[in-house]
Formats: structure tokens, C-alpha cells, sequence
């Protein structure tokens, strides 16, 4: 976690607990207190607040410990009510900036489950990194536009059912999964089984790569890939014979209906 431990560099400690709005403060190397932390320089030194620690609020703070609980494993539809009834935009850029401490960890990447769950319970446009996350927008349903600065991983989308998602850049397997309603734009390449057993919606592609399997399982909705540089042949291989019903685009002409 930011501010914890002592700061890199000769000389140097952090003085705790960090109070918000205080001038740096000047702590002498050489006194007893910083002996003990293992210094022995006589000099100066400023000590600057990280801005990311001291400007956490108490319900940021809840957060963070519920992240934490779910980076260990614990199954996140627990929070649901442990969460307040309301966030701003604000506290999830927030709350993002915090998710980065934890890029190391092995389960960072299905951070999007979490993020979703902050997502249905803002009710303000958003605009976000992504990095690279699993599950963002998962169960979106508000009538809003989220859009995701950047490239997502699998399952964007998932069991999506109202306003409007758009990744500004390319996206995993299985986007759109399961969607049932709204409307979920990806700018850049995506990868297989792009609206896997949607049964509603809209999905538009404008990158030149599509995967396998498109709108296997599909049982309505519209799929549209619009780039001008994807050709009939590579499209209509791309759709899956276990398609059910709905339509399939490649710009203004369907390629697949059922």
C-alpha cells in the first residue's frame, strides 16, 4: 500500500499517520527516532504526503478492504450489500487509481467483476482505463455510457442489459456473453465467440480482426462488424453454424439470419 514503510533513498522515513493538507515536514536523519529505522545521515530531508493516501475518504477506505477480500478469493456478490447504495463518478476514478497498487497480483486481471459491481450503482456517464481487465461492464443495466480508454480482456459485456459500453480499444473471447439488452461498442480487434448466446442487443466491431465462432449460440440481437477492411469471405467464416436466431452484419449487408 502507498505511504507505508519507510521512503527509498538515503536519509529518508515517512512520518505516521499522514495528516491531509500539511506542509512537508523536515525530520533530522541523525535524531533517535531515525536511528531506529536504520538511518544515520545528519541532514535534512522533506518529506512529501502522497496525495493518494491522504486524500482517502472513509468510504474509499471500505472499499479498498473489500478489494482486498476479493483479491484473496472471497466471493464478491458479499459485498452487494456491504457497499453503499450510491457512488459517484469521482469515487470510482477513485477507487481506480487505488486498483493500480495491486497490478503485481495474479487475480488483478478479474478485477473487472469488482469495478462492475461500483459501475451499477453509479448513475453519471464514465470514462475509464481498463487494464486489460476481465468482466468490465459485467450485468451493466444502467442508461448510461461507460466507455473503457483502452484495450479490455474476455467477457466485456457479460449479461449486459441496458445503456451503452464502448472500448476505444480491442477486446478478448467472449464479449457481449450473454447480453441481453443495450448496445456495446468495441473500436479495435476482437477475439472468438463474439456474442456468445446473446439473446438482445446491439454489438458493433470496427478492428479488421474478428475471432472464431461469432453468435455461436445466439438466440437474437444484432451483430455488425463495419471495418472496410474486413472481406465477405473472412466474415462469413467467422460465424458459427450454431447460431439461432438473429442477424449478423458485415457493414450494410447481412451475412448471417436466422
Amino acid at each position: 500500500m502507498a505511504g507505508k514503510g519507510k521512503a527509498q533513498g538515503k536519509g529518508k522515513s515517512w512520518i505516521k499517520p499522514f495528516i491531509a493538507g500539511k506542509e512537508p515536514v523536515k525530520i533530522d536523519a541523525g535524531s533517535e527516532s531515525a536511528q531506529e529505522n536504520g538511518e544515520g545521515i545528519s541532514e535534512q530531508v522533506d518529506v512529501h504526503v502522497p496525495s493518494i493516501v491522504t486524500g482517502r475518504s472513509a468510504d474509499l477506505e471500505a472499499l479498498v478492504g473489500m478489494y482486498e477480500g476479493f483479491l484473496r478469493g472471497e466471493d464478491s456478490t458479499s459485498y452487494w450489500h456491504r457497499m453503499k447504495s450510491q457512488y459517484t463518478g469521482q469515487e470510482i476514478h477513485d477507487f481506480a487509481d487505488v486498483m493500480e497498487e495491486y497490478s503485481l497480483l495474479d487475480s488483478f486481471k478479474g478485477s473487472g467483476t469488482f469495478l462492475s459491481l461500483l459501475l451499477a450503482r453509479c448513475d453519471e456517464d464514465l470514462t475509464l482505463e481498463p487494464r486489460g481487465f476481465d468482466f468490465l461492464g459485467n450485468g451493466y443495466n444502467k442508461g448510461r455510457t461507460i466507455e473503457f480508454d483502452g484495450s479490455v480482456g474476455d467477457y466485456v459485456g457479460r449479461d449486459m442489459n441496458f445503456g451503452k459500453i464502448v472500448v476505444k480499444g480491442s477486446a478478448g473471447k467472449y464479449a457481449g456473453h450473454r447480453m441481453i439488452r443495450g448496445e456495446l461498442v468495441i473500436r479495435g480487434d476482437v477475439g472468438d465467440w463474439l456474442g456468445n448466446q446473446m439473446s438482445g442487443g446491439i454489438i458493433l466491431v470496427y478492428g479488421n480482426r474478428i475471432g472464431n465462432g461469432i453468435a455461436s449460440k445466439m438466440d437474437g440481437g444484432e451483430i455488425y462488424l463495419e471495418s472496410p477492411g474486413l472481406n465477405l469471405e473472412t466474415a462469413k467464416n467467422s460465424v458459427s453454424d450454431e447460431m439461432t436466431k438473429g442477424k449478423v452484419y458485415l457493414r450494410d449487408k447481412i451475412i448471417a439470419f436466422k
